[in-house]
């Protein structure tokens, strides 16, 4: 049989696909509960208009017939272009929140706390309030390696509040377990050359002291503001011993890796 090429489809903007979702769940439900396993799945191409606009009708019938569905937006580029706002996003945004559309958001950027971007997010939005819980940063998921890493000495690496998140996800800073390379670098000199003392926000760490606990994970939550010390205390972490990286004991060769390294936007 001969080959029929469909129409071009535009692809609808996200006030479209919101509209359309927004009105799939008020109106929508009961209809799709008593036709779809009638007509839809026994081959009926045609749905009410009232289950949304243009091309997306089918698809959206279809995900609420499963009873399980929401929407994961990405901020960058969807919601946000830099710091602003996309135009018809915060529209977007409060027809979900209307419909009662469970809805969250999903970037690769971080480098703060997920409350404090669910509050930036509701402010630019114009919406009460977001939980934070709606909120998947890049370093989200190392909030589950806090517990794993109980007591155990690791190197915490980004940049803007890195170590605010950290702290806030379940990592020793204060009791110094969680430590960053401005740390490493200022108690150790010979690491760098260069003196980043007056980086280091928090105490200098001689992490080669008599009875020191080797560093045994590297934590890059966010990509850091300076790379070349970073990366020349990550190596020495990564291959060193005396317990630094706990990678070989003086005089033995060669060096091994023993430290972990979990990089979330590296």
């Amino acid at each position: 049989p001969q080959l029929r090429r469909s129409p071009p489809v535009s692809a609808p903007s996200l006030v479209d696909m919101a509209a359309a979702t927004a009105e799939l769940s008020a109106t929508g439900r009961q209809l799709v509960a008593r036709a779809v396993p009638r007509s839809f799945h026994a081959g009926r191409r045609s749905l009410p208009k009232t289950w949304g606009p243009g091309p997306w009708r089918r698809c959206a019938a279809a995900a609420i017939a499963s009873r399980s569905w929401g929407v994961v937006m990405d901020i960058d580029g969807v919601v946000l272009r830099g710091k602003n706002l996309i135009p018809g996003s915060a529209e977007a945004v409060r027809m979900l929140e209307d419909a009662g559309v469970p809805y969250a958001f999903m970037t690769n950027g971080g480098g703060v706390t997920e409350a404090v971007k669910a509050e930036e997010l509701a402010t630019l939005l114009s919406i009460p309030a977001i939980s934070e819980s709606r909120v998947l940063l890049s370093h989200t998921p190392m909030r589950a390696l806090a517990e794993r890493f109980r007591g155990r000495r690791v190197v915490i690496v980004g940049s803007k509040d890195t170590v605010a998140v950290a702290e806030h996800y379940g990592f020793n800073v204060s009791g110094g377990w969680a430590v960053t390379p401005a740390q490493l670098a200022a108690g150790n000199p010979s690491i760098f050359p260069q003196s980043f003392g007056s980086k280091a926000s928090a105490p200098a760490v001689d992490v080669n002291a008599e009875g020191a606990p080797p560093i045994e994970a590297i934590l890059i939550l966010y990509e850091p503001d300076d790379w070349a010390m970073e990366l020349q205390v990550l190596t020495d972490v990564l291959a060193g011993g005396r317990p630094l990286g706990s990678g070989v004991a003086p005089g033995l060769v060669p060096l091994v890796q023993v430290a972990e390294v979990f990089a979330s936007n590296p």
